[in-house]
């Protein structure tokens, strides 16, 4: 008897068992690399900026790995991630030792 929703993982192993399908290694790899880079960036950089960088990192092994199978990169991965950096560059702190990207007033950005 199958269960009410494959959305849990009792229903996609049973799915899977009743199919006899193999999950390729690919998927496996794909995960153990994704967590060995965000155990690097964890370990690097504190904490905002590491979210940022865990945000493009993700962004572009989706990008990748569509790309690998399908020889395409969806709309909803560069359309939809074009707005995550521009956000992420005003709510980060900067890197660089300035206190703010904005001049203070009265003063010349040059």
């Amino acid at each position: 008897m199958a269960p009410e929703s494959t959305s849990s993982l009792a229903g996609i192993a049973w799915t899977l068992r009743e199919l006899r399908a193999r999950i390729a290694f690919r998927y496996f790899a794909v995960e153990l690399l994704t967590a060995f880079f965000f155990l690097i960036i964890w370990k690097a950089f504190p904490w905002p900026i590491a979210v940022a960088y865990w945000d493009f990192i993700c962004t572009r092994y989706r990008a990748t790995f569509i790309y690998f199978e399908h020889f395409i990169i969806p709309d909803e991965i560069t359309i939809g991630g074009t707005p995550l950096p521009l956000i992420a560059s005003i709510a980060v702190p900067p890197t660089d030792g300035h206190q703010s990207r904005l001049p203070a007033r009265g003063q010349s950005s040059a």
